[in-house]
């Protein structure tokens, strides 16, 4: 049973390759395994994360070789996940090979992980720090998780956003001018 009140959307910013455009104009964008992954560094911090995953990461279906990613706004600005800094869109854009896309999406599908201690775990993993340094990082990372809903902006120096659903075409508008 529905109330009749259409689901409120939240924007988030996403890049794709730009061979994939036509693609995502017609199917729009899918969870996928490792997205516009190519590491192996990275590669293997997300498959050690994943492994390590608590019982309601499971629930929610929120693991990082299945999930979108996305970029957070921060007003007119997007939060640059390289730095943590605001930048202008255009700006963030233009310094990039990928096509950028504003996208809709339902923001209890939403979480925001901290890719300062991502950035840990992989460092981790790559130096063969002991096991136990490895499984406290996954579980202090898995525990910083949260829902994009309890989000307070700035409180994440670097936030990425994860996104547990497919995106349909209407959700999607192209943002880079040569798209």
């Amino acid at each position: 049973m529905t109330n009749g009140c259409k689901q409120m959307k939240t924007t988030l910013y996403h890049e794709i390759e730009p061979q994939t455009l036509d693609d995502v104009r017609r199917n729009g964008l899918k969870r996928k395994g490792d997205g516009e992954k190519s590491d192996s560094d990275t590669k293997t911090a997300d498959a050690y994360l994943d492994t390590h995953r608590p019982p309601e990461t499971i629930r929610a279906q929120l693991c990082r070789d299945g999930v979108l990613y996305g970029f957070l706004p921060a007003g007119d600005r997007i939060v640059d996940i390289r730095n943590g800094a605001e930048v202008d869109i255009a700006t963030f854009d233009g310094d990039r090979p990928q096509t950028l896309l504003r996208i809709a999406v339902d923001p209890t599908h939403c979480f925001v992980s901290d890719l300062d201690l991502y950035d840990r775990v992989k460092r981790a993993l790559k130096t063969a720090e002991s096991d136990d340094e490895c499984h406290r990082l996954a579980q202090v990372y898995w525990q910083r998780v949260i829902p994009l809903l309890d989000y307070e902006p700035g409180s994440i120096r670097r936030p990425e956003v994860m996104v547990v659903a497919d995106i349909e075409p209407a959700d999607i508008e192209v943002v880079s001018p040569d798209g």
